[in-house]
């Protein structure tokens, strides 16, 4: 008896064998678009990647940054390629498997691995559950002191693990922002070291850097220098550095703005939306696509153009 229904199973389970292949297929196909956006990402900023995987102050700190962010990068597009289509997969499983543990130890493990905070859960860590305990106090405050229904009618209150606009509320040190297609990290560097020697409190933060939010609530700056993202400036509101700076546009990371160029650079230009006149922006002049924006947008700044094709009294002309 025992031996015929172990024979009918065995029956039953060749029958259905041949959808062995459908829970690795599904796993693949999940980690496609993790690899992909994650490598695209690194590549479209190669020289912020760089910078970030070398820097011992800001970033990873790894050795040869150059080799080793191209060999990240390249790992998780050929990767999410392979993957899709099913060659070589036990191959590029290795180098995957090797990024993916670095990346563990070297930023989720001491940052915590949510970009949002919540309450307990397999991978809150210290920092986290600190942040979900000032949260419960911040809507205790807001319940007893604000109309809390109106506040939260269209979404809840949650504490971003990091944030250009959160941190901004709370310093009132003179703040740099650079933005731009290309050139943000090199600017942004080159600012901060040469305030940096001419004997200034400032910091380098934002999109590298230490988390300006940490800066902002442990050490007493006086200036910042920021790189930002269009992702980071997408979040702002009422953000508003005293010196902003576009270094150029160029079509990129369109797929996070419906392929619409135009949506894009409306996020660069969220940097000078808060600037009054007594701020300043610096842009460069010998790109269309700024000059088209600045003559059809209402920036209340002081303009202060550079070029390499026109000096500065042909451009004040």
């Amino acid at each position: 008896m025992i031996i015929s229904v172990a024979t009918k199973a065995q029956m039953y389970l060749d029958k259905i064998n041949i959808t062995d292949f459908v829970a690795p297929l599904l796993l693949r196909l999940y980690l496609v678009p993790v690899f992909w956006m994650a490598g695209t990402m690194k590549l479209g900023s190669m020289e912020s990647t760089i910078e970030w995987f070398g820097n011992p102050d800001w970033g990873l700190g790894l050795p040869l940054p150059f080799l080793m962010a191209w060999i990240a990068t390249l790992t998780e597009v050929v990767g999410a390629v392979c993957l899709f289509f099913g060659f070589a997969t036990r191959w590029i499983s290795i180098p995957l498997i090797i990024t993916m543990v670095v990346a563990a130890v070297t930023v989720h493990l001491p940052n915590g691995w949510l970009a949002i905070a919540e309450g307990g859960g397999l991978f809150a860590t210290e920092r986290t559950m600190g942040a979900i305990q000032r949260l419960d106090r911040a809507k205790e405050i807001l319940k007893d002191n604000a109309n809390y229904s109106w506040l939260t009618e269209n979404g809840s209150l949650v504490i971003l693990n990091n944030g250009i606009e959160f941190a901004a509320t709370y310093t009132s040190a003179t703040l740099i922002g650079i933005t731009g297609s290309n050139g943000k990290t090199t600017v942004a560097t080159m600012i901060h070291k040469i305030l940096k020697d001419a004997g200034n409190n400032v910091a380098l933060a934002g999109n590298i850097g230490k988390s300006f939010a940490e800066l902002v609530a442990t050490k007493d700056i006086n200036q910042f220098v920021l790189e930002l993202s269009s992702f980071q400036l997408d979040g702002t509101y009422n953000f508003a550095p005293h010196i902003a700076i576009l270094t150029n546009l160029s079509p990129d990371h369109l797929d996070r703005y419906g392929n619409d160029y135009e949506k894009y650079i409306a996020s660069k230009f969220k940097i000078v939306m808060n600037q009054t006149s007594d701020d300043y922006f610096i842009y460069d002049a010998d790109d269309l696509m700024i000059n088209k924006w600045i003559s059809n947008t209402t920036i209340k700044s002081q303009l202060i153009p550079f070029s390499l094709q026109y000096s500065f009294i042909q451009l004040a002309i």
